[in-house]
């Protein structure tokens, strides 16, 4: 058995927190496979995270290999599926739009936040964007376990089967389109948005809450 060691040094934590993934991993066992947690300890400076390796190759490695943009499309769709379907009752960890607004205005407050936005945001000042993203949040939720940075990256996949999820330290009780927002943004920069609605189909989605998309794409910018 291989393992792998994750190292994050304090100055990160504003962004990553070991002590979460290592819970999260350790609720998501037998539920879905991710990596198994073998030592997690912290000191001033440093959090380490010792965890197993999981066979195959992430998701974009696999496509450049062995699929079709068609097959892997509806892969990720389908482990996107799996993932909602956990039942998120008893998970201890919630993010919730207002405590991720509250953060994200701190960071501007505290200049922790610069305007290198994506193509069709880079107008904007982060305040300006900040103040779009407020406009748009939802009045209502739909709930399901969420990964938090749902990218092909963070997808280990052998033989057209997911054997592995990785990265799941943003992870919680959230809106589910958290998680389908940043898919469409993957289809988007990494193939052709001609791909969303086979994405969108295969995940079972007929009508979109494209405001919703549009909160959580944004909300993304700021991490």
């Amino acid at each position: 058995m291989s393992y792998h060691l994750k190292v994050l040094n304090k100055n990160d934590f504003l962004f990553d927190d070991l002590e979460r993934e290592c819970q999260i991993l350790k609720w998501l066992e037998n539920k879905v496979p991710v990596p198994k947690v073998v030592y997690y300890e912290q000191d001033e400076m440093i959090q380490y995270l010792l965890m197993t390796t999981v066979k195959g190759m992430n998701m974009e490695e696999d496509y450049e290999k062995n699929q079709s943009i068609e097959q892997t499309i509806m892969l990720y769709a389908n482990i996107l599926k799996v993932i909602h379907q956990i039942d998120y009752h008893d998970c201890l960890i919630k993010v919730r739009d207002e405590d991720m607004l509250e953060d994200v205005h701190k960071r501007i407050q505290k200049g922790l936040v610069f305007d290198n936005f994506d193509e069709e945001y880079n107008y904007l000042t982060p305040l300006g964007l900040f103040q779009k993203l407020c406009d748009l949040q939802p009045k209502y939720h739909d709930f399901a376990f969420t990964h938090g940075d749902y990218c092909m990256d963070n997808l280990m996949v052998d033989n057209n089967e997911c054997t592995g999820i990785l990265d799941v330290g943003r992870g919680g009780m959230s809106d589910k389109y958290r998680d389908i927002a940043l898919a469409i943004r993957s289809i988007k920069h990494d193939f052709h948005a001609q791909y969303i609605d086979l994405f969108l189909k295969t995940y079972g989605l007929s009508e979109p809450n494209w405001d919703k998309i549009e909160f959580y794409t944004i909300m993304d910018e700021f991490y």
